[in-house]
């Protein structure tokens, strides 16, 4: 495994050469089932897209669970008023 990246993209250091590939990779597994149930628990939850617009700007919150995830807002120009 020396040099080569796992599924998470997780590269075993060069300057640890005496660093035993059996624990790296013990390691990584811990952390890839771990991530992938963060993902599932994530992806399993609603998600909430509130959209606003007025003549002089736009914008839209993405939510979950009641907390912000994401946030747009964008001014519009003159020209994108008329």
């Amino acid at each position: 495994m020396n040099g080569s990246l796992c599924p998470l993209g997780l590269q075993m250091p060069r300057y640890f050469p005496k660093l035993d590939e059996f624990y790296f990779s013990r390691v990584v597994k811990k952390i890839s089932v771990s991530y992938k149930k963060l993902i599932t628990d994530f992806l399993n939850k609603l998600f909430i897209l509130e959209m606003d617009a007025s003549r002089t700007g736009i914008g839209a919150v993405l939510s979950q669970s009641q907390h912000p995830i994401a946030f747009f807002s964008k001014k519009l120009s003159p020209q994108m008023q008329k």
